[in-house]
């Protein structure tokens, strides 16, 4: 296996190589990173097995700041009932999460409670018409990023 990191999430470079046998990739992988780069840094694990097949696990970023947060994605961006909200955050906060509609007018409003790293939230739009939204994540210090989706 061997650890990548990237600055934008499409150019991997290699920065550690792990020997794993069957049983170590049953176990969950940790590792430090002692030279992060500045702002947003992208981590996927390239695997290889021993007839050269490659596969990738999915990205995760992290941000290396003292603070701030930021959206790193939804998935899927056209959405017919569940989506996943990827958040990376620089310290522990709270960030209200405003979705509202192509007018402006507010359809949903979420708290949660943000880790250090990398954060994962399941939003439910079943009961959403279809048409274009937008995310918007809001914390206590002002900070706020906004990401749109097409619900079908």
């Amino acid at each position: 296996m061997s650890l990548e990191r990237s600055a934008d999430g499409r150019n991997y470079k290699g920065i550690t190589i792990i020997t794993a046998d069957a049983v170590r990739c049953q176990q969950p992988f940790d590792y430090t990173d002692n030279s992060p780069l500045a702002g947003m840094n992208y981590y996927r694990l390239k695997m290889t097995d021993a007839y050269g097949k490659v596969t990738y696990t999915t990205a995760i970023a992290i941000l290396n700041k003292e603070s701030g947060f930021d959206i790193v994605g939804l998935s899927p961006t056209l959405v017919s009932s569940n989506a996943i909200l990827n958040v990376t955050a620089a310290q522990k906060t709270k960030m209200n999460v405003l979705v509202t509609d192509i007018a402006g007018k507010q359809v949903q409003k979420i708290a949660y409670n943000l880790i250090a790293g990398s954060n994962q939230f399941t939003l439910n739009f079943a009961g959403l018409s279809a048409g274009t939204y937008q995310i918007t994540g809001y914390t206590a210090d002002g900070a706020s990023r906004t990401v749109r989706f097409v619900k079908q």
